[in-house]
C-alpha cells in the first residue's frame, strides 16, 4: 500500500497487487503482466498503462491526468467516480471473476473499447469525445446514461449493446438507437 507521494513514476512489478490510498504519483504508472492496480482517492499524473496485467481498478474520486492503456487484461477493469484527463482504450482484455465497468466517470478524450470478452456496463459517465463499442463478445453489454461531446459508434458486437438515454451526435451502427 502506497499512501504518500511518488516523485516519477511507479512500476507495479509482475505477480504484485498495489494500492494506492490517497497517493500522489507524479508521472506514469506502469502495472506489469500478472499484477494488479488498485487506486483509491489517488492521482496519477501522467499516464496508466497495463500490458496483460491482471486488473485495473481507478476508483473514489481518483484521477489519471493522461490515457488509460490497458491490452490484454485478465481479470477486468472498474473505473468509478473518477476521472481520466486522456483517452481511454481497452483492448483484447477478458473480464474474468470481475468484468469492465465506467460509472459515473469524466473522461477528457476519446474512449475506446475494442475486441473485448465479457459482460461491460458503461453508464453515467462524460465523454469530452468519441465513445467508440467494437468488436466485443460475450457480453452482455449496457452502454446507457453517457453524455457524450462527440459520437457514438458501436459496430460488430455480438450480443448487441443494450442500453438508452446517451446524448452524443452523431450515434451510429449498434448505438444508433441507444
Amino acid at each position: 500500500m502506497i499512501t504518500g507521494h511518488v516523485d516519477g513514476n511507479l512500476l507495479v512489478p509482475e505477480g504484485l497487487v498495489c494500492l494506492l490510498a490517497g497517493a500522489q504519483v507524479d508521472g506514469h504508472a506502469i502495472v506489469e503482466p500478472g499484477a494488479g492496480l488498485i487506486t483509491d482517492g489517488a492521482a496519477i499524473g501522467g499516464n496508466l498503462k497495463c500490458r496483460r496485467c491482471l486488473f485495473l481498478d481507478v476508483v473514489a474520486d481518483s484521477s489519471v491526468g493522461g490515457n488509460l492503456a490497458a491490452k490484454g487484461l485478465l481479470d477486468g477493469l472498474f473505473v468509478h467516480d473518477s476521472g481520466i484527463g486522456g483517452n481511454p482504450w481497452v483492448r483484447r482484455s477478458l473480464e474474468g471473476n470481475l468484468g469492465f465497468e465506467f460509472l459515473r466517470s469524466r473522461i477528457g478524450g476519446n474512449f475506446a473499447f475494442e475486441k473485448n470478452t465479457g459482460h461491460t456496463q458503461i453508464a453515467d459517465n462524460r465523454v469530452g469525445g468519441n465513445l467508440e463499442f467494437s468488436d466485443n463478445i460475450v457480453g452482455p453489454f449496457a452502454i446507457e446514461s453517457n453524455t457524450i461531446g462527440g459520437k457514438l459508434d458501436c459496430r460488430k458486437n455480438d450480443p448487441l449493446p443494450a442500453g438508452g438515454g446517451n446524448t452524443a451526435a452523431p450515434k451510429r451502427g449498434q448505438c444508433r438507437l441507444l
